[in-house]
């Protein structure tokens, strides 16, 4: 979008909202902004400071199921400084993770195929499904399908 001037003559580019998501509990709020494409960014984790651990878990997990669910997310990606030790305590906590150091950051990636092996996989892909995202519903078990195939293995 392209920088306006307010009545006070301020300039400010807008955000299109359509491609943000923000998602709050009691416990906090999360924070996304779409690269397109299915990649999320994670821009905002803020857990209230009377949250317990377990209650920062629940959201940043629900909130991941959310947008897979959803969205059109594909990966989710978080950044955070490396002496951000609290957001580095959390990461172990997530089933569904790769944490990589990059340029003095950590950086944090989730996709669904990830997510996914945390689930029954039809259960997931009928939410999807019901969330208007039959596409990628059909390309979840479809994926989870031929990994089975080839490795053998169950879900659930």
């Amino acid at each position: 979008m392209e920088e306006v001037e307010t009545a006070t003559g301020m300039k400010m580019k807008p955000i299109d909202l359509k491609r943000m998501h923000a998602l709050c509990t009691d416990a906090g709020t999360l924070i996304f902004d779409s690269d397109g494409n299915g990649k999320h960014r994670l821009k905002l984790l803020y857990a209230k400071p009377e949250a317990r651990g377990q209650d920062a878990k629940d959201l940043i997990n629900a909130a991941f199921s959310w947008m897979f669910v959803n969205t059109d997310a594909m990966t989710i990606i978080g950044v955070f400084d490396l002496d951000n030790l609290a957001c580095k305590a959390m990461v172990p906590h997530t089933p569904y993770k790769s944490l990589i150091e990059s340029d003095g950051q950590y950086v944090y990636t989730i996709t669904v195929a990830s997510w996914i092996k945390a689930r029954d996989v039809n259960e997931a892909a009928r939410a999807m499904a019901d969330a208007g995202f039959p596409d990628k519903a059909n390309a979840v078990v479809s994926a989870w399908n031929a990994w089975v195939n080839k490795r053998g293995v169950t879900n659930g």
